[in-house]
C-alpha cells in the first residue's frame, strides 16, 4: 500500500486525523512531500491518544479491522505496513490507556493477530519497566 493511499484510509476511518496530519505534516514529510507509512502510522497513533474516547463504535471496530487484515501471520515475512502498524501504531497505544484500549478493542471480536500484537507490545512495555535499573 502506498503512503498517499494510507492516508486517505485513515481519514475515512478517523475524521478527525486530517486536521491532526496537517498540523504535524511538517515534521513528517521530506522536502518534496513524500511520507513513510511509519510516519502516518506514529501520527495517527498520536490523534488516537488524543481522541479514542469519542470515537465511535464504528470507527473503532473499521480501525482495528484494516489493521487485522494488514497484519501477516505469526512466522510469515513481514510487509512495511504490517511493521508500521505494529511499531508505530499498536506499540505507542499500547504505552498509555492500556486496559481502556484494550476493553473497547476486544469488543468486536478482533481476530488474533491483533490481539497478539497488542498484548506483545504491552507486555514487553511491562518487561522493560520491570527490569530498568533505577
Amino acid at each position: 500500500m502506498k503512503s498517499v493511499d494510507l492516508l486517505h484510509k485513515f481519514v475515512q476511518i478517523v475524521p478527525e486525523f486530517e486536521k491532526h496530519w496537517e498540523a504535524e505534516r511538517k515534521y513528517n514529510c521530506e522536502p518534496e512531500g513524500h511520507f513513510t507509512l511509519h510516519a502516518l502510522c506514529s501520527e495517527l497513533s498520536q490523534c488516537f491518544r488524543e481522541h479514542y474516547r469519542v470515537l465511535t463504535e464504528v470507527q473503532l471496530a473499521e480501525l482495528f479491522e484494516f489493521i487485522e487484515l494488514n497484519l501477516v501471520e505469526p512466522g510469515a515475512e513481514e510487509t512495511k505496513l504490517d511493521n508500521a502498524l505494529c511499531t508505530c501504531f499498536l506499540e505507542n497505544i499500547c504505552a498509555i490507556n492500556f486496559l481502556d484500549i484494550f476493553f473497547k478493542v476486544c469488543k468486536w471480536n478482533i481476530k488474533t493477530k491483533t490481539i497478539k500484537r497488542f498484548l506483545s507490545h504491552f507486555a514487553q512495555l511491562i518487561r522493560v519497566s520491570c527490569y530498568r535499573p533505577y
